[in-house]
């Protein structure tokens, strides 16, 4: 953590992993989210400022957490062509939903990278993705693309019923 103004440095809770942890805040700024890499990538949730409480989700490999903007799910890619959704609820206790796979039209290519190439917008209607430049399938190279992804919630909504 660095403290503004001033410049004071002071390590946030005890979290060590040989990779990037992608640490993001929720909307709220209560709770942080990331990945740590034991083995396998796990995301964990933490309380701001630290209290030595950690919650683990359930599905491994998970990589480049995200909240949503009114806090109450958390977005990541358990592993390659994959996107989903696990509701999060904060209070009486905390807990993780079930994952729900997002529709969505841009990749993080064969494997996970250090670098989240996604984010989604303030009010939480589209997804915004950048296609990292590969090979194509004949062996040429491609270009690098940004794809915006619109109606992602309506298209979610028709795979995945209101119960």
């Amino acid at each position: 953590m660095l403290s503004l103004p001033g410049g004071k440095a002071a390590p946030y809770s005890a979290i060590q992993s040989p990779d990037p942890i992608n640490a993001v805040f929720s909307p709220d700024g209560r709770w942080v989210a990331y990945n740590k890499t034991e083995g396998a990538s796990w995301v964990y949730v933490e309380p701001f400022p630290a209290t030595g409480a950690k919650y683990q989700m359930k599905h491994m490999g998970a990589h480049h957490p995200i909240w949503s903007p009114d806090g109450t799910e958390l977005f990541y890619i358990p592993g390659p062509g994959q996107f989903v959704a696990v509701s999060v609820t904060t209070k009486p206790i905390f807990t993780f939903g079930n994952p729900v796979p997002v529709p969505r039209r841009f990749t993080q290519g064969n494997a996970p990278t250090n670098v989240r190439s996604f984010d989604i917008t303030p009010d939480g209607k589209q997804f915004l993705g950048m296609v990292v430049a590969g090979e194509a399938q004949s062996g040429t190279p491609t270009a690098a693309r940004i794809e915006v992804v619109l109606n992602w919630v309506e298209e979610l909504k028709q795979r995945v019923p209101n119960k």
